[in-house]
């Protein structure tokens, strides 16, 4: 796995190479993180991450769950990307993937995109962005952006609409 950081402005000019797979995540206020992976190895780190974990078949569709998931990524990368720890970077990029993937209303979909990218020859770039709540009282929103290069969601990663709402983003071909 390789971790860069890069300015939003870098990144939308950045592409992972086809036979990689890159996830950029963000918590703003902070910079944002993105770290590739060979595709080869995709699969495996998310079993390693469930067996690690110890995710339950009743727990890949509980949303408490999912959403403690969620916060416990966020939590963790914040001080592994100020001290620019690449191993726990690394682990959170791996749990985002699988959050990304694994989403209990999602049913599938970003799995399917993602392959369909792959068929095409493109490396699959997420984007996973928790936005910082205007209100002190309201948890923050989650986007994710899915396409061939990273998808600037920050605005809309700001705008809490439910919280059974996902904001999803995808770039089309």
């Amino acid at each position: 796995m390789t971790v860069v950081r890069n300015t939003p402005e870098q990144l939308a000019q950045w592409r992972a190479e086809p036979g990689w797979t890159a996830i950029t995540i963000e918590i703003v206020p902070h910079d944002p993180v993105t770290v590739t992976m060979p595709d080869r190895d995709f699969d495996e780190a998310l079993r390693e991450f469930e067996r690690q974990a110890k995710i339950t078949e009743a727990e890949r569709t509980d949303e408490a769950n999912y959403a403690d998931m969620r916060r416990w990524m966020a939590k963790e990368l914040v001080p592994a990307v100020a001290r620019f720890d690449r191993r726990a970077i690394s682990n959170c990029a791996v749990a985002a993937l699988w959050l990304v993937l694994n989403h209990p209303n999602d049913k599938g979909m970003m799995r399917l995109k993602m392959e369909a990218l792959r068929g095409q020859g493109v490396a699959p770039h997420f984007t996973l962005c928790r936005g910082q709540s205007r209100d002190p009282n309201a948890s923050a929103t989650y986007g994710t952006g899915l396409g061939d290069r990273y998808v600037d969601i920050r605005q809309d990663a700001q705008q809490r609409v439910n919280a059974q709402t996902m904001i999803l983003k995808t770039r089309d071909y």
